[in-house]
């Protein structure tokens, strides 16, 4: 018998002793090993691992993640080129007509402003059937990844602690990285049936766009 043979029967000897009694074919190491891996990632370690790593992402998207104040002065600029052309329409119309059916607006990335206003087929309709159907055509245009916030304004009645109810103008904003605010200019006629706008009222709003972020 050859020395190469025997060489070759003392080394499968000792592969069959140190397997327990079998040679583990590739597809065998393989899954060993496969449990091996599974085994070391279910340890009490690597299991605190992934919760510390988890752990660690969540307070860096609190601490990171920009607060409502500090979102509406960074937008602030948008925020004014969208709500500005609403007053200035629904302020002359109030002073033309005594009144008006609601409007909405789109601003782009280019500082452009669009109306937008609706007609409804039904005669009767009121400023809630054409407050939906600017509502949809909004919902539209935020399609549109140039447009970065949209707005509505509307004629209505608000009233303060301890005050009677007055007509205002209101305009809703919600802009695309998340801020909803609502703006409220109060109104009232004067001795001789003017009108004359008061000071402008800045709260928390929601969102318009459903697809888009809110804040509220």
């Amino acid at each position: 018998m050859g020395e190469a043979s025997t060489r070759q029967r003392l080394g499968q000897n000792r592969q069959i002793a140190a397997s327990g009694g079998h040679v583990d074919s590739p597809r065998r190491s393989s899954a060993v090993q496969e449990a091996k891996r599974k085994r070391r990632s279910n340890s009490p370690h690597c299991i605190r691992s992934r919760l510390s790593l988890s752990a660690t992402r969540t307070l860096f998207n609190l601490v990171t993640m920009p607060t409502r104040d500090e979102l509406y002065d960074a937008l602030q600029a948008d925020l004014d080129s969208l709500s500005a052309p609403l007053f200035g329409f629904a302020e002359q119309q109030v002073r033309e007509r005594g009144a008006f059916y609601p409007v909405g607006a789109a601003l782009d990335t280019d500082g452009g402003v669009r109306l937008l206003t609706a007609v409804s087929e039904r005669e009767s309709a009121t400023s809630v059937d054409i407050l939906e159907l600017v509502l949809e055509g909004l919902q539209h245009a935020a399609t549109d990844d140039s447009i970065v916030a949209v707005a509505t304004t509307e004629w209505i009645r608000i009233s303060g602690a301890g005050q009677s109810e007055q007509p205002a103008v209101k305009v809703h904003v919600h802009h695309r990285r998340g801020l909803g605010v609502t703006f409220y200019v109060p109104a009232s006629k004067d001795l001789f049936g003017g009108w004359r706008f008061g000071d402008m009222i800045a709260r928390a709003g929601p969102g318009i766009i459903g697809a888009w972020p809110t804040t509220a």
